[in-house]
């Protein structure tokens, strides 16, 4: 609470100076934050899951120029989106490799706006380390979410990393003094599998639907969805 606090008073502080020195129209302030956390959600502590406990984050802008108070947008933007809506707004292009979309088109009327993404992309690959989490990536649209977790397990996915073997760097520093440590005994079994929520009818994601027949368009749907994403960012298995 005392963080929290603390948030609220100086997040206050400055609107109040903007407030007060007539900048408030012509500012824009964005408040947003890391991922969430797990505090015994799904049987796990931390974060690096899919799941929507540590998938979403906070976001909240202001920008009273374009913006309307209390306005609520319900599409699906990402932390990857606002170095290019900074560009755009301080008229500059955004770098044709700089991945995400220019917030701007949603800031006055986005409902109207019908030209947007329709799902997500979200990949976790920094395994083995000492989270242990297994490599995962997935598709998450307004209502649904696949998840494919993969890779083989323990030291013998230091193989698959990409930075992993090389002397140097901290991923590699770290395997080394987890190997010391025996951490990676026993060894972890390869996975190769899937998980499917609706997020309308289970928001808490406690039932994994793949492979249940009358969801099998659109698993199939979203594995192509997944499969493009992984040939556009050249995704290694």
């Amino acid at each position: 609470m005392t963080v929290i606090h603390s948030v609220d008073e100086n997040v206050g502080r400055v609107l109040d100076y903007l407030d007060k020195h007539h900048l408030t129209e012509n500012t824009l302030v964005v408040y947003t934050s890391d991922q969430g956390f797990y505090m015994g959600e799904h049987g796990w502590f931390d974060k690096r899951f899919m799941y929507e406990e540590s998938f979403r984050t906070p976001l909240i802008i202001s920008y009273p120029r374009m913006i309307k108070p209390g306005g609520v947008c319900t599409k699906l933007v990402q932390n990857i989106d606002y170095a290019p809506t900074l560009l755009a707004l301080a008229g500059v292009e955004q770098p044709s490799e700089m991945v995400g979309r220019s917030l701007l088109p949603l800031f006055e009327r986005s409902d109207e706006v019908k030209a947007w993404r329709k799902n997500l992309y979200y990949h976790y690959y920094d395994y083995p380390t000492f989270h242990m989490v297994r490599k995962h990536d997935g598709v998450r649209t307004e209502r649904y979410k696949l998840i494919h977790f993969y890779g083989k397990g323990g030291e013998e996915a230091v193989s698959e990393s990409k930075y992993m073997n090389i002397p140097g760097t901290h991923e590699h520093s770290a395997m080394l003094y987890l190997r010391s440590l025996g951490y990676f005994e026993p060894v972890d079994e390869a996975v190769d599998y899937y998980e499917l929520y609706d997020l309308q009818n289970d928001p808490h994601e406690t039932h994994n639907l793949f492979g249940a027949p009358e969801y099998k368009k659109i698993t199939r749907k979203l594995q192509q969805e997944l499969t493009n994403y992984r040939k556009q960012l050249q995704v290694d298995e």
